[in-house]
């Protein structure tokens, strides 16, 4: 039934039943909910705490609580007289009031009253709400009354999890199977269900029984089958069959490839689980079924068909474990969907019986809480219902797009049931937060029970030429947003006028440029549209500083542009790019507080200062640290540089009196606390006033709050080591953000913003740059098996097997576009969109920039057609937009603001923390470490010269040498994703770098460059043939493999010498049989493998990455040079190590493989698109079977 939409006027809409307001973007929604809510006060005479405010964050329920107490305000002073200029509404109210012979002294007395005691108003977010319900209605909800609030269960869920395995997995073989060759873990199993848990809606579609016992009866059957093949297979007739492949006289040469029927039959005299993953391929799966002859085009003409069918049935063993898998096949992702309905179950009730035992509750259980109670037919229950709606005779839902079907059940029990006014403000067009349970489906299913229906069409934050492109981008699909219940009515804009003026040009509204390189590859492209965004931002600022631009009667500044992004990669893209062209941003995004360089000066601040004042008194007797004092001295407390040190450590005076600062520090830390300290610490250095100067507010902002968090925690610590030990926990720890310890903004007055869609929305900016709309590639892996089913052939959603629904929805579709909607609605004056060049064959349905100017593409143009196309249709967009065909020039931000004396900084040395275990090599053996290039000796050394005068030329020969650049390497290429582009990784790079003391003498920007350079050369460099890291997925490689297995005797060196011999590798033998490494006594034996990859699934790669130092050139690493130094430190016997760990492995879960290729990558000297630096030794597999019998090693 169609519905009319009114235009909304918060004098005139109804304040009887269900009102459904449609708040479309910059329509001005807080200011129409202020509105309500003041008529509601004003003309109904009403109180704050009878009027329920619902909104969906903190943040808006403080925006809230200041914009309704404001208003109140400003109509009270309008009727006192004090204000000049009255706003429309409040001319209206106060018109209504004289209408209706109101007493206006006694309305002031009425506002006055509801001001003063605005801190009873009821504005809640829904969680808070329904706190609020369970501990004011305690005893009639049956609720705890002393309810502990954590914010998820998701640690003791993960405890469930692995219980489930135990009870359900573990003790049946053929589960067990199943989820190993699936590779189903605990973890992984609650990573893809934990958006279904605790949904109490929602019914599951379980399989009966009989469905589940046919599947795993069929399992059983191929593992048999397989088992069985080898022995049930006659040699001769597969040599006669592959003879009929070689002749091809008899079967086409289309289906019947020799070289795939010689694999195949090279598979099938494996083990069993090669080959159930051979036929996982499809091509061989095939290839078995074929064998039933059941297409006449696989015979030709001329063939002896009698023989062939003769032959063909001796390979009926073939015939039925095809069958049986493909059966297998064709159900699987529907038995792995059933497994998940089962777990989610498990979880369900686990959860439930958990809470009857503890009085903890999630944000979510206070949900479920409330919902289980309104949904329970008792006197208790009415009891509370009459309770709540004596209490609140109006309700007021905010942002309403963003409900699910468990809150708005909420507020339909006990609010629409019991016909109290409620008022739905949101836009179904803005609900984009579906990863946080948000169901636009519940706000579509709400709007049925409402009985008036309003429009806020006005646009008040973009200027005209911007919503006509918008009304216009909308109108051009017949189905906008692919969802029939939402569509799109047109905004009519308020401002017509232009802020933003561009001197002898005109600035168009609206820019779409084409990335038009002729490579497709998307993180190639990403980069691309980061680099043209910023240097469009250069040229903006650039003739800003000209005085050629300005917004709103002043020039344009950075802080008037705001790049969104999709995902923090992007962001990291962005900032970088930005940096490059000396554009200074922010990122509005969560990263935690202890992450920061900050938190590590002042660590090592606390740590310094507390041994300094437990050692002696006497200068002369205190064992000095001179790496810990040199960057506490360079860094911002102090900022001194080279020059500066090497006078202070030359001066006994100087020395003492900043020693001195030190221990006076940590004495006022212990008498009055470390508030105090560092109060007194920044006044007498002037710490604050330096950073400002220096516009250094990050820091000072991260200081801040770091001392603030170190002042709170201080009262649950006895002394000063536990509080330094916490801190240090921190700082190790990986810390997902929270309210205390998510990093806060520093002042961003002139500075670019960068910041998610997600996270933009309700936010405008003048200028919005979207560099990566065009980029919709969903995960390879996002697939999902469930899937609800809120068809109205069903009472309620059906969570279900995504196969069983008669038409898959789209959701994930659906919500590309409303970001899409969110993100260009944040623009005040000017956008700027980015587009990528797709021909009509690859264009992506799903796509949501595609898929709205689709209907504008003609045969076979490209997307940039297409727009050309929808640009001629609608001429009245002429002027306002600008297409540009070629990416902005190059451009560098002349900051005409910045020409400010540079600061020199020597920064920390090695803090020696337990970043990582150790690499496998080092926990086998120890032997002598290379000097540490930061001792104090050696720092005492270089600083007395005048280290100003000094500019080392940084290259990959003379980056810092020592253990600690071997951990750092080995570190940033464990933690990378080696299909990710490399520039995202900077941050993390430089914060290694930070925190493993490498950057004393070296700008810590080169340093990052020459890394980044040598990930690139490694990633890159040839492992065999064309063979790199890339080409392994992370499905098919492991880093940092720990291994162990138990060695029953004691073995000598000569046994591992005779095994080299024997396979002619007399080169390898170690001739001393005195070194550490000479003899393995029984014991059990592990490490750690720095990567592992399988290739073509039967050749395994082991890669050890070795920092060592030898020498200045290419030309010391040559082939020869690398064998000697392997040879130095018996490599070789590692590898051999590595490799019987690895056939013990593959052994272990009957997976055989052919070679195993062991790569030493010598990190200085690797080269990309070469085999340059790499030592190489090529292993036979049947070696290593022969050296694991000689060793009689039993695996563990």
């Amino acid at each position: 039934m169609s519905t009319t939409l009114l235009t909304f006027d918060p004098l005139t809409i109804s304040l009887n039943g269900v009102s459904s307001i449609e708040a479309s973007a910059g329509t001005g929604k807080t200011y129409g909910i202020a509105s309500i809510y003041a008529r509601l006060i004003v003309l109904e005479n009403k109180h704050v705490d009878q009027i329920l405010v619902v909104t969906f964050t903190n943040a808006a329920v403080a925006e809230l609580k200041q914009r309704l107490r404001d208003r109140l305000i400003q109509i009270k002073h309008s009727l006192l007289g004090n204000n000049i200029n009255i706003e429309p509404f409040i001319k209206q109210l106060i018109h209504e009031l004289e209408q209706q012979n109101r007493d206006i002294p006694n309305i002031i007395r009425h506002l006055t009253e509801q001001i003063n005691h605005f801190d009873e108003a009821t504005i809640y977010t829904i969680h808070s709400f329904c706190l609020t319900v369970l501990k004011d209605e305690a005893f009639l909800s049956g609720s705890p009354f002393n309810l502990s609030l954590v914010s998820n269960h998701d640690e003791v869920v993960r405890t469930f999890t692995e219980d489930f395995f135990r009870e359900n997995i573990t003790p049946c073989n053929e589960n067990s199977w199943f989820f190993f060759i699936n590779n189903i873990t605990p973890e992984s199993l609650y990573m893809e269900n934990r958006q279904w848990l605790q949904r109490p809606l929602i019914q599951k579609n379980f399989l009966n029984n009989l469905q589940k016992k046919q599947f795993q009866n069929n399992l059983l059957n191929i593992r048999q089958l397989s088992k069985n093949l080898h022995s049930q297979l006659n040699e001769d007739d597969i040599q006669a069959f592959l003879t009929i492949l070689r002749e091809k006289n008899d079967l086409s040469g289309t289906y019947f490839k020799l070289g795939t029927y010689e694999t195949l039959f090279d598979m099938f005299r494996q083990s069993p689980q090669k080959i159930f993953s051979t036929l996982s391929n499809n091509k061989y799966l095939d290839a078995c079924l074929r064998f039933k002859l059941n297409n006449q085009n696989f015979l030709k003409k001329t063939a002896n068909k009698q023989k062939i069918q003769t032959l063909f049935r001796s390979f009926h063993c073939i015939i039925s474990l095809a069958e049986q898998y493909k059966n297998y096949q064709d159900k699987k992702d529907e038995m792995i969907a059933q497994w998940y309905l089962e777990y989610i179950d498990y979880i369900d009730k686990r959860l439930e019986d958990y809470k009857k035992l503890t009085i903890e509750r999630s944000f979510n259980d206070l949900l479920i809480d409330v919902l289980s109670i309104v949904n329970s037919d008792t006197s208790h229950t009415k009891q509370l219902i009459d309770n709540l709606n004596h209490q609140y005779h109006y309700v007021l839902i905010d942002e309403f797009q963003d409900t699910d079907p468990v809150q708005y059940t909420i507020f339909q029990k006990l609010f629409i049931n019991n016909a109290t006014p409620i008022f739905f403000i949101g836009d179904p067009k803005q609900s984009i937060y579906q990863f946080r349970g948000a169901d636009v489906t519940a706000y579509l299913n709400a709007k049925k029970d409402a009985t008036h229906f309003y429009t806020m069409n006005t646009n008040y934050r973009s200027v005209s030429p911007l919503v006509t492109f918008i009304n216009k981008l909308f109108n051009s699909n017949s189905n906008p947003f692919k969802n029939e219940n939402i569509s799109y009515n047109n905004i009519t804009a308020y401002r017509k006028d232009h802020k933003i003026i561009q001197k002898n040009n005109t600035l168009a509204t609206l820019t779409i440029i084409r990335l038009n390189e002729e490579y497709q590859n998307k993180n190639k492209l990403s980069q691309l549209a980061a680099d043209a965004s910023a240097n469009y931002i250069a040229l903006l600022l650039n003739e800003s500083q000209q005085n050629l631009i300005q917004y709103d009667n002043r020039v344009l500044e950075a802080k008037d542009i705001a790049i969104l992004v999709n995902t923090h990669i992007q962001a990291q893209l962005v900032s970088n790019a930005l940096l490059n062209k000396n554009i200074r941003s922010v990122k509005y995004e969560k990263e935690s507080i202890y992450d920061t360089e900050e938190a590590l000066i002042l660590l090592s601040l606390l740590k310094f200062s507390r041994n300094l004042s437990y050692q002696a008194q006497s200068l002369q007797e205190i064992e000095m640290n001179y790496q810990e004092l040199n960057y506490l001295l360079s860094s911002q407390f102090w900022n001194a540089d080279a020059k500066e040190i090497n006078e202070i450590q030359n001066s006994q005076k100087k020395l003492e009196y900043y020693l001195q600062q030190l221990k006076h520090f940590f004495i006022v830390w212990d008498g009055k606390g470390i508030y105090s300290a560092f109060q007194f610490l920044f006044q007498s250095i002037g710490v604050e006033t330096r950073l400002i100067q220096q516009e250094q507010e990050r820091s000072l902002t991260n200081f801040n709050q770091l001392i603030e968090i170190l002042s709170e925690k201080e009262i649950s610590f006895q002394n000063p080591n536990t509080l330094i030990k916490w801190f240090e926990d921190q700082i190790q720890k990986n810390n997902v953000p929270s309210d205390e310890n998510t990093l806060r903004l520093e002042s961003d007055e002139n500075l670019v913003r960068i910041i998610t869609i997600h996270a933009s929305k309700g936010l405008q900016y003048p200028i919005v740059f979207c560099p990566f709309l065009w980029d919709y590639a969903e995960k390879k892996n996002q697939k999902p098996l469930l899937e609800l089913d809120t068809s109205s052939e069903h009472s309620s959603p059906q969570l279900t097997y995504i196969k069983n629904i008669n038409k898959a929805p789209q959701h994930a579709a659906q919500e590309a576009i409303r970001r899409l909607y969110v993100a260009i609605t944040r623009a005040e004056e000017k956008l700027v969109l980015f587009t990528n060049d797709v021909e009509q064959d690859k264009l992506n349905a799903d796509n949501p920039l595609q898929y709205l100017i689709s209907p504008y593409l003609k045969e076979s143009e490209t997307l940039w057609d297409a727009w050309q196309n929808w640009y001629r249709t609608n001429r009245d967009l002429e002027n306002i937009i600008d297409f540009q065909e070629n990416l902005p020039n190059p451009t560098f931000f002349q900051n005409v603001q910045l020409n400010k004396p540079s600061f020199i900084t020597i920064h920390k040395p090695n803090f020696q923390y337990s970043l990582s275990e150790n690499t496998s090599y080092s926990r086998m053996i120890k032997n002598s470490q290379s000097p540490d290039l930061y001792s104090s000796q050696i720092d005492t050394q270089v600083l007395k010269q005048d280290l100003t005068n000094i500019k080392p030329t940084l290259n990959i020969f003379t980056f810092p040498k020592g253990s600690e650049t071997g951990n750092l390497w080995h570190e940033i290429l464990e933690l990378i994703n080696f299909q990710e582009p490399l520039s995202a990784y900077e941050p993390l790079i430089r914060k290694r770098i930070i925190q493993y003391g490498l950057h004393g003498y070296y700008r810590i920007e080169d340093l990052t460059k020459v890394t980044l350079e040598m990930i690139e050369n490694t990633l890159k460099s040839k492992l065999n043939k064309e063979i790199t890291l890339t080409n392994f997925s992370p499905d098919i490689s492991s880093k940092e493999l720990e291994f162990m297995f138990y060695q029953p005797n004691e073995v000598t060196l000569e046994t591992i010498n005779q095994w080299f011999k024997n396979n002619n590798l007399e080169k390898f033998i170690i001739p001393d049989t005195s070194h550490p490494q000479g003899k393995i006594y029984e014991t059990y034996l592990s490490g750690f493998i720095d990567w592992v990859g399988l290739y073509n699934d039967e050749d395994v790669y082991i890669i050890d990455y070795k920092s060592n130092f030898m020498g200045n050139d290419l030309q010391d690493y040559t082939t020869d040079r690398l064998l000697s130094e392997v040879l130095k430190h018996a490599y070789q016997f590692q590898a051999t190590i590595y490799a019987l760990a690895m056939h013990r492995y593959f052994k272990s879960i009957q997976k055989p493989i052919k070679h195993i290729y062991i790569r030493y990558l010598f990190l200085r000297a690797v080269q990309k698109n070469s085999n340059k630096g790499i030592w190489k030794w090529d292993i036979d597999y049947q070696k290593i079977e022969d050296l694991e019998t000689s060793l009689t090693v039993k695996a563990t």
